[in-house]
C-alpha cells in the first residue's frame, strides 16, 4: 500500500542532506531493484544538491543530473507532489509489470528546510535518463514531443537551442519577429519544424509492434489515472556505423536503428514529465488558448490528450521496409551487469566521473499558476 507519510531509511544516502524522509520506498526500492540502482546513487561524488538549476521547459522546476549521467534529481512542486502520491501504488504496479516508456522514478524524498528540521522542506523524485552518455555534439536531434502546438526541438545538429518563450505579458513579442531576440527567433523555428518533424523512424514489424503496443499501454494508463501535458522525449544519432550506446538496463529493446544516409540513425524514446492533472488551473488555460492559442493545443482533457498524442506518434512512427531495417538490439541479460550493481555507487563507478554533458532536459511543465500556464507560446 501506499502511503502519503514520508519515513527514514538509513540504508538510502542522499548526498550531505541531513534528516532525510522517503515516500513509499517500500515500492521504490523494489524499482532500483529492479534496475539495478544501488541505494547510494546520490552519494555526494555523484551528486550535489548545488548543482540543481531551473529546468529548461515552462514549468521550470529546478533539476540536475547526476554526474554519472544515468539520473536526473529533479524537485516536485506541489501539485506533482500530491499527483505523485496519489498515482504511486498505479504508477508501481506498471512499471513493475511492463516494460515501460514512462521514466522510472526510483526515489522519491523530502529534504527538510536548512535549520529547522521540523519544517517540511522540498520534495524530489530520481529517475533515469532517456538519453545516452554522449555530448550534445554527438546529438542529431533532442526534441520535447506532445503532438500539439507546443513541440519543441532542444538540441539541433550538436548545438542546443534555449527555450525563449512568450508571455502573454511580455506585449512586445507580439508585434512581429523584427522584435524578437535571435534566440526567441532560433526557438520559434526549432518549434515550427518540431511540429512537422519527420522521424523517418521505419521500425521492423515486430518492433514496430512492441513499441506501439507499449506506447498505448502507457498512454492509456496516464488516462485512466487523470494526467496530461505529458511528452515523448526522443534522442536521434547519426553514425556511419551501427555502435550506437546503450541505455542499459533501463532499455532493452533501444536503441531504435535504422539505414539513413549511407549511415545509421538511431532513435531513444521516453515519456515524461506525466505528472500534470486536469487542475482548475488548466482548466482555465484551456479556455483562454481555446479562444487565442494557435491549434492543436496541448491543455486538453486527459481523454482528448490521450487520442491527440497517439494519433500524432501512430502517424509518424511506421513500419519500414526491409531495405531501410537494421537487426534489432540483442542485449543478452548478462549485459544488465554492466549496470551499476546495488553493492554501491562508488564501488560500481569508481571515483573517476568527469564525464562532461551540458544536454538539458525540458523541466516538468506542472506549476498551478495561471500565469505560468497561460502562455501564447504554442508557436
Amino acid at each position: 500500500m501506499a502511503s502519503n507519510k514520508a519515513t527514514p531509511n538509513g540504508e538510502v544516502v542522499v548526498a550531505d542532506a541531513q534528516g532525510v524522509k522517503f515516500y513509499n520506498d517500500h515500492l521504490f526500492s523494489q524499482i532500483r531493484k529492479k534496475y539495478h540502482v544501488p541505494d547510494d546513487i546520490l552519494h555526494k561524488s555523484n551528486f550535489s544538491f548545488d548543482d540543481i538549476q531551473a529546468g529548461g521547459g515552462k514549468g521550470g522546476d529546478p533539476m540536475a543530473r547526476t554526474k554519472c549521467k544515468r539520473y536526473f534529481v529533479k524537485e516536485v512542486g506541489g501539485g506533482d507532489q500530491k499527483s505523485l502520491l496519489n498515482i504511486t501504488e498505479d504508477y508501481f504496479e506498471h512499471i513493475d509489470t511492463t516494460d515501460s516508456l514512462i521514466a522510472r522514478f526510483v526515489m522519491h524524498f523530502n529534504v527538510p528546510k536548512a535549520g529547522n528540521p521540523k519544517k517540511p522542506g522540498k520534495n524530489y523524485v530520481v529517475m533515469n535518463s532517456w538519453m545516452p552518455d554522449v555530448r550534445t555534439s554527438e546529438v542529431t536531434y533532442l526534441l520535447d514531443l506532445k503532438g500539439c502546438r507546443d513541440d519543441k526541438i532542444m538540441v539541433k545538429d550538436g548545438a542546443k537551442i534555449d527555450a525563449v518563450n512568450k508571455r502573454f505579458f511580455q506585449l512586445h513579442m507580439f508585434c512581429g519577429k523584427c522584435c524578437w531576440s535571435e534566440s526567441r527567433a532560433l526557438y520559434f523555428d526549432g518549434k515550427m519544424e518540431a511540429m512537422h518533424f519527420d522521424f523517418e523512424m521505419k521500425l521492423d514489424p515486430k518492433q514496430y509492434d512492441l513499441l506501439m503496443k507499449q506506447l498505448e499501454c502507457d498512454v492509456r494508463l496516464l488516462q485512466r489515472l487523470g494526467l496530461m501535458d505529458y511528452s515523448i522525449i526522443l534522442t536521434i544519432m547519426e553514425r556511419p556505423t551501427n555502435d550506437f550506446p546503450s541505455i542499459l538496463p533501463f532499455a532493452h529493446n533501444q536503441p531504435h536503428v535504422v539505414k539513413h544516409n549511407g549511415g545509421y540513425r538511431a532513435y531513444y524514446v521516453g515519456i515524461i514529465d506525466f505528472l500534470q492533472d486536469w487542475g482548475t488551473g488548466k482548466k482555465i488555460a484551456h479556455c483562454i488558448k481555446v479562444c487565442c492559442a494557435p491549434k492543436p493545443i496541448s491543455t486538453i482533457a486527459p481523454r482528448m490528450y490521450a487520442e491527440q498524442f497517439l494519433t500524432h506518434f501512430k502517424k509518424h512512427i511506421q513500419k519500414g521496409d526491409f531495405s531501410d531495417l537494421c537487426p534489432s538490439p540483442q542485449h543478452a541479460d548478462s549485459e544488465v551487469d554492466d549496470a551499476p550493481s546495488t553493492k554501491g555507487f562508488r564501488a560500481s563507478f569508481g571515483m573517476d566521473l568527469s564525464a562532461e554533458i551540458e544536454m538539458e532536459v525540458n523541466g516538468a511543465q506542472h506549476s498551478q499558476k495561471v500565469v505560468d500556464l497561460v502562455m501564447i507560446d504554442e508557436v
